[in-house]
């Protein structure tokens, strides 16, 4: 025990009186002046009269605390001039205001309006003022900055007699001033931590009179531009408290463990302060630790002797040990309460035992490497704005643990204080997060964080947060700010932080180099796992915000977590962010407004949920406010269930899924799983068909154990899927949950082997074909069963079916569909789908077939070109208006789809359908490529085996487990804000839609799954809605079926899809087959089964310009022919080196052939030999020269904009690597946006680089299409420049997609390599190290098998196709020459003639370690077409192999 003094001078109020009785009216535009009169911060506690009534803890259980919520009296002006100055007067007469709830944010109770905003002031940017001229169209033009004015009265309790009394207003926004009985008291401009005031002085016997004065700006909104709505008020709880004259100002309780995280120690640091008039002796304080059935564990006694004069504050220390004491955590909540008492008062708060620590790049709690399963939170609530009720946030806490949610960041300010106590009890991680966001002067030389003048306002906020937040066991970071630059105010904030604690880290994104951690935003998944795999990182690194949930979206998620949990320098990261932030609005007469009645039906009235720009507020961010992973009233979003799972602490795998073992592994830090009930079951096609329940699994934090499930004996089928799920249930109610719910889940799948196939010849009473007026129909093939009446028409415009049967005239045609209504991660790539006509697609045949050759079936064979009408744009996509912009008409070059559709008619009524085809034009990314179904709305029965329940993506499907599910089509809508894309369901074996009879349809894929939909409404329905209720009555149910998806990604902020789940337009192959389902049959005896047809052959050409024809059929025999001439067996892919036509076939034996497939090839250049040798500008990490010829049109090469933006002519030089004779160039026009777009230009040719020779001169015409431009004559080159005169906007940039020339020959001999081609390679790096690189000629490229998240593993293959067959005695291999890594040690080498038999190894061993080029000679000389060479080391230990040059002798 120590006796520490700490002497200040306090100043008391009544001196203080007669100095200052009324505010000069400047505060608020003062940014040095930060508040007056306002108490010190201390940490949060209640006074009590003696240690037993200390243990309540909550503050309402104190007989010295008087709640002043409730109604105030109110009065509201649109500018401070207008307000009513004396009202703080108690004379002055309030009776006729009306009264406004506090706490509440006026904008919620039908004053001013509602403001959203990201970045933007939504005042004039001119610090410290505020009252500056805004657009005319901003609500500040006319309400310059509202004034709300707050009345009320109270009387003091007789027992406070004596006692200090204070005023203390946990939350108010921005700056307010504060009169009691009409005495001048102070002001207070940081929003988010308590402004406490003594007003002792100010108070009479009987009734008193309090008055707030609330300012919607001041120069503190400078440092509060949170990404959220922009709102104003007392919004958080205002009380009066006592304490005796002699009080406990500030207690901090630091726990601390020893180095064994056994035993611990609690160092208390009480702070004494004397408010009496005179000196008073110094008490003796008694510090107890008391267990959670108040029973005392510990406690000291600080002996104290010596007198406190008036004024002064004195530190008194102690430190209590306690043997071995429960530990807290969020998985192991464990708290004790801590009460300090001395002469008439005692204080009392929770604390637990725990410690945070940083070492060897790791941050440790209690130990151990913790994993923050995170997601940010706003205090937001759509019916009552930044006031949060204990109620709300108790179902805060119950849907974050629900979701396996450890981790809250307080974005971006301190919560309520009452947040920090649930957390405390409950279990969840803070980052208790500093009131400061200046995002509005953005991070360059404009920013906050630089000018000193700002300094003292910087310190203040986190010092505030720090003293306030200290004791609370949750609070394991603190962070200095948010996106406010990364200045020396920050430096001196940590410098003020660590002065008073430095027992957890600090973060602040904006600066590495000032806190203890490392931090970012928004990184992509290959960026993580390449941190991942970093080595002796010194500070532990923390993703502070990504999967960027906004309304359908968070892709990826799974991806980021494979990385996070490889590392232990990553702590982890918080999604951004937990729920939607919207407001219950309503619409009368075209205006809205906020809903007074919280969301209450109204006759007549239209209800929704407002975001930006929906109160006619600006500036406005939109649909940006939509972020959640819960919607606003706290129900889970389909995202939700993602979340759950990927975050889960237990997790069960199996080497082999039909087998019955698997591993469980326990990844929690603390906490055994005997806690849980394990469950399994067994499915087989979706239907349940063995479960049990384990005995109780005694397994320890980080272990793994095996574990035999009891199956019954079961005789696996082949044509069935067997699912085993294993999961994890609360053995206990808890506070947060019952007994029995489901904490983690695992399902491991064993397909299906095979699928029988409907039978070919069976007996029917034969076809009858008919075409008449544009019409062919296909009736008869009735079994001689009840499935009879059977009658498909097709319409010979569109290669369609127009109705399926008799009964089912309102089908419309089908169509190729390439479109969804865009979410708001699709913004990178949506102008791209309405440029191209994608939203406008129709079906027109140019040539139909019918095939009536076999009694067995029927075929309609069409040849089909599916087109839009006008390439449009939608300027706006974040308003929620999606208002489209006609265009030009989309002409004979505009792009469109080539496909040949296959319709195939069996006995019984079996209808089949088989497309294959391709983009023309420029390469787009597409939403996918597939058909599109309508049902009459009585079918309104959706079923479907799956994932499921909710809707699932590509590459957010890991928490929808496969299995079978079944609703109504109006259910599926999922309510979005605002509709957009919605309902996809992942890997469908098959799905139905019915009536209540049970009278449908069963639609299976032709592959082995598909993606698929079911909504009562179009995308171009739910694109133009701006809420669901602007949806349109309901006149059909549509299906939308596609072979793939476009991944979700998180583009509306952070990275697009990984390039795995994006589809692209180039070709597509895709089908399904149609069973009619009778009442009382079963859809999944339907789903099982494939027909006898033979898939299409997809035809398709890569960069290097070679053909590849494949069929989804295995061993199906393809052949092909070029231009007409003969057909021929495909083996390997070719080169065509003409323009010409590509026809191909496939066909196997007991199977209906496939429709011959065709394209059209333009004469190419290979991509492989070019590169960008000059571009006068780019804009680095976005607008790379180089990817104005990487082949991707969601990329693009764009001059720089950001620190300097030259103006043109800017100029693009292109070296083709070879000389050819060119007709003309094309250029496609960056997709994602108009900047940047090119207007005027020049084209120049040259052979050699130097002499250049005009070509083309133009403009462009501004749109998304593609660009071309003919030469004057064919030009023979080497090099082609590019000038770009101007911009379509008269802006200094000039951006380009993809650049492309239109080539007519080669002027270069053929050279051997022109024949060669990587027929397969087991692992590559895209966008760095292809395969195709072995061959190209160029030792500085190089292969690289794929690292990062993707790691693949030794051995690695590649095999070379030569052409042609070949006498080979020897290959070269020319090692990576920039790099050792991966630098290939053991080998062998192998070849084959037809590529499917391969000789034994002609060549083995190791390859020295050197960057020289090594020549492996073969044992003996062979003919040989194919070489596979096989990499199964490397020198440097890791699993890459890399290799520049392959080259055969």
């Amino acid at each position: 025990m120590k006796l520490k003094a700490l002497t200040s001078a306090i100043t008391l109020l009544g001196g203080l009186l007669s100095a200052q009785d009324l505010p000069s009216g400047k505060e608020w535009q003062e940014e040095q002046n930060l508040s007056l009169r306002k108490e010190k911060p201390c940490a949060s506690f209640a006074s009590f009269p003696d240690l037993d009534s200390a243990k309540a803890v909550l503050r309402e259980k104190s007989p010295f605390f008087q709640s002043l919520d409730g109604p105030w009296k109110f009065h509201w002006v649109g500018n401070p001039s207008e307000r009513p100055v004396d009202f703080f007067k108690p004379d002055f007469d309030v009776s006729v205001w009306k009264e406004i709830p506090v706490p509440s944010n006026w904008q919620l109770e039908g004053y001013d309006i509602p403001i959203y905003s990201n970045q933007a002031y939504t005042f004039k940017r001119d610090w410290p003022k505020v009252m500056g001229e805004p657009p005319k169209d901003w609500p500040a033009y006319k309400d310059r900055n509202p004034v709300g004015s707050y009345r009320r009265t109270f009387t003091i309790p007789t027992n406070w007699e004596g006692k200090e009394v204070f005023a203390n207003f946990d939350g108010v926004d921005s700056f307010f001033y504060l009169w009691v009985n009409g005495q001048y008291i102070g002001f207070s401009k940081d929003s988010r931590t308590l402004a406490a005031f003594n007003i002792t002085k100010a108070l009479k016997p009987g009734e008193n009179v309090i008055a707030a004065e609330v300012y919607r700006y001041s120069d503190g909104s400078y440092l509060e531009c949170q990404d959220m709505w922009r709102l104003s008020g007392i919004f958080r709880s205002v009380y009066l408290n006592a304490t005796p004259k002699l009080q406990i100002r500030d207690v901090f309780a630091l726990p601390d463990l020893d180095a064994d995280y056994k035993d611990g120690t609690l160092s208390v640091k009480t702070t004494l302060r004397n408010l009496d008039t005179a000196a008073r002796p110094l008490p003796a304080l008694s510090v107890q630790l008391l267990d959670d059935s108040g029973k005392p564990l510990v406690s000291d006694t600080i002996a104290a002797s010596g007198q406190l004069a008036a004024g002064e504050e004195k530190e008194l220390t102690t430190k209590l040990s306690i043997a071995n004491p429960h530990k807290w955590t969020a998985e192991t909540p464990k708290l004790y309460t801590v009460v300090v008492s001395g002469d008439g008062e005692a204080v009392s708060f929770r604390t637990g035992f725990r410690k945070v620590e940083i070492k060897d790049g790791r941050y440790l709690i209690n130990g151990q490497a913790v994993k923050l399963k995170g997601t940010n939170r706003h205090e937001m609530e759509p019916d009552t704005g930044h006031t949060v009720s204990r109620e709300r946030m108790m179902q805060d806490i119950v849907r974050l643990k629900e979701a396996n949610i450890n981790h809250v960041r307080t974005c971006h300010y301190p919560n309520d204080p009452y947040w920090y106590e649930l957390c405390d009890i409950h279990g969840i991680y803070l980052m208790d997060e500093a009131n400061i966001e200046s995002h509005g002067y953005y991070y360059g030389e404009q920013s906050l964080s630089h000018p000193p003048e700002w300094k003292a306002a910087h310190v203040d906020r986190v010092v505030n947060m720090v003293q306030r937040d200290k004791n609370h066991a949750s609070v394991i970071f603190w962070s200095l700010g948010n996106e406010a630059g990364p200045g020396k105010n920050f430096e001196a904030a940590h410098d003020a932080l660590k002065s008073i604690d430095t027992s957890r880290p600090d973060h602040y994104e904006r600066n590495n180099k000032i806190p203890d951690v490392d931090s970012t935003m928004y990184p992509g998944v290959d960026w993580v796992a390449s941190l991942a795999a970093q080595k002796n990182r010194t500070k532990p690194f923390y993703i502070c915000e990504y999967a960027h949930t906004m309304n359908n979206a968070m892709g990826n998620l799974d991806d980021y977590w494979q990385a996070i949990d490889s590392s232990d320098n990553i702590i982890g990261a918080s999604i951004w962010e937990w729920q939607d932030q919207s407001i219950y609005a309503k619409e009368i007469d075209g205006k809205v407004t906020v809903d007074l009645d919280r969301g209450k039906p109204e006759q007549g009235v239209k209800k929704f949920e407002a975001y930006g720009g929906n109160f006619g507020d600006k500036p406005n961010d939109g649909l940006f406010i939509l972020k959640g992973v819960v919607f606003a009233n706290r129900d889970p979003k389909p995202a939700f269930a993602e979340v759950k799972r990927v975050y889960q602490d237990i997790v069960v795998t199996t080497k082999d899924p039909a087998s019955n073992r698997v591993e469980v592994f326990n990844k929690y830090f603390f906490r055994n799983l005997s806690d849980f009930e394990a469950r399994w079951s067994l499915s087989e096609n979706g239907k349940v068909i063995d479960e049990g329940v384990l005995p109780s699994l005694d397994l320890a934090p980080r272990q793994k154990r095996e574990l035999v499930l009891p199956f019954k004996k079961l005789e696996r089928v082949a044509m069935n899927d067997y699912a085993l799920r294993v999961s994890f249930h609360l053995k206990e109610d808890t506070a947060w949950q019952k007994k029995g719910y489901e904490v983690a889940a695992s399902q491991m799948i064993a397909p299906r082997t095979e699928r029988p196939k409907v039978a070919m010849q069976v007996k029917n009473n034969g076809f009858q074909v008919t075409d008449a007026n544009g019409l062919i129909t296909v009736s008869g093939g009735d079994l001689i069963t009840n499935r009879s009446g059977f009658r498909f028409t097709f319409d010979k415009k569109t290669g369609g079916l127009t109705s399926l049967f008799p009964a089912d005239k309102s089908v419309p045609n089908t169509k190729l569909n390439a479109f969804r209504a865009f979410t708001d991660n699709d913004k990178w790539t949506a102008n791209a789908w309405f440029g191209n006509g994608l939203h406008t697609l129709s079906d027109k045949a140019a040539r139909v077939l019918v095939d009536k050759s076999s009694p067995d079936y029927v075929r309609i064979i069409a040849q089909v070109r599916s087109q839009g009408e006008t390439a449009d744009k939608v300027p706006e996509q974040n308003s929620g208006y999606h208002e489209i912009v006609k265009g030009a008409p989309l002409g004979e070059d505009g792009f469109h789809f080539d496909s040949v559709y296959t319709w195939t008619v069996f006995p019984g009524g079996i209808l089949s359908f088989d497309a294959a085809g391709y983009g023309v034009g420029p390469s787009i990314v597409v939403p996918g490529i597939g058909q599109e179904l309508h049902f009459p709305p009585e079918m309104d029965r959706f079923t479907w085996y799956g994932r499921g329940p909710d809707e699932n993506y590509p590459d957010r499907k890991t928490g929808s487990d496969i299995g079978l599910y079944s609703s109504t089509v109006e259910d599926l809508f999922v309510r979005y804000p605002k509709p957009m894309d919605m309902a996809n369901h992942e890997d469908l074996r098959w799905c139905s839609i019915t009536d209540k009879n049970g009278s449908g349809y069963v639609i299976v894929p032709r592959g082995e799954t598909m993606s698929a939909a079911a909504l009562p409404w179009s995308a171009m329905d739910l694109l133009q809605a701006r809420h669901p209720q602007d949806l349109p009555p309901s006149q059909r149910n549509v299906v939308t079926l596609f072979d793939r998806v476009l991944g979700l990604g998180g583009a509306s902020c952070g990275p697009i899809p990984l390039e795995r789940d994006i589809v692209r337009s180039d070709s597509y192959r895709f089908g399904f087959t149609l069973y009619r389902l009778l009442p009382g049959e079963d859809a999944a005896d339907f789903g099982k089964l494939d027909v006898p047809m033979t898939a299409p052959v997809l035809i398709e050409r890569d960069r290097r310009g070679r053909i590849s024809l494949t069929s989804t059929t295995q061993d199906a025999k393809i052949r092909y022919r070029i231009n007409g001439g003969a057909w021929q067996a495909w083996k390997a892919p070719f080169i065509l080196k003409q323009a010409g036509k590509v026809e191909a076939m496939a066909e196997k034996e007991d199977m209906v052939p496939a429709a011959t497939s065709s394209r059209e090839f333009p004469y190419v250049l290979p991509k492989d030999t070019w590169k960008v040798v000059k571009a006068d500008s780019v804009e680095r990490r976005e607008g790379e020269a180089a990817n104005a010829i990487d082949g991707k049109p969601d990329t693009y090469w764009h001059t720089q904009w950001q620190g300097s933006a030259p103006r043109p002519p800017h100029e693009l030089i292109i070296d083709l690597g070879t000389k050819a004779e060119l007709s003309g160039i094309t250029v496609l026009p960056r997709q994602d946006q108009e900047n940047g777009r090119i207007g005027q230009y020049e084209v120049s040719t040259s052979l050699d680089g130097n002499e250049w020779s005009s070509a083309a001169k133009g403009k462009f015409g501004g749109g998304q299409g593609l660009e071309r431009v003919t030469f004057d004559k064919p030009r023979q080159a080497k090099f082609v420049r590019l000038v770009a005169l101007s911009e379509i906007n008269g802006n200094p940039w000039s951006a380009v997609a993809e650049f492309d020339v239109i080539a007519l020959r080669s002027l270069e001999a053929p050279q051997a390599r022109d024949d060669w081609s990587i027929l397969k390679v087991s692992s590559e790096q895209p966008g760095e190290g292809e395969a195709d690189h072995l061959i190209d000629g160029k030792p500085g490229t190089f292969w690289h098998t794929q690292y990062g998240l993707f790691l693949a593993k030794h051995p690695h293959e590649v095999i070379v196709d030569l052409g042609k067959s070949r006498k080979l005695t020897a290959m070269t291999v020319l090692p990576r020459q920039d790099s050792r890594n991966g630098r290939i040690r053991g080998y062998t080498v192998q070849t084959s003639e037809d590529s499917g038999t391969w000789s034994e190894p002609i060549a083995s061993g190791d390859l020295p370690d050197d960057a020289k080029l090594q020549e492996i000679p073969f044992k003996q000389g062979v003919t040989a077409r194919f070489i596979k060479f096989t990499a199964l080391s490397a020198h440097d230990g890791d699993d890459f192999a890399t290799a520049a040059e392959f080259d055969f002798k």
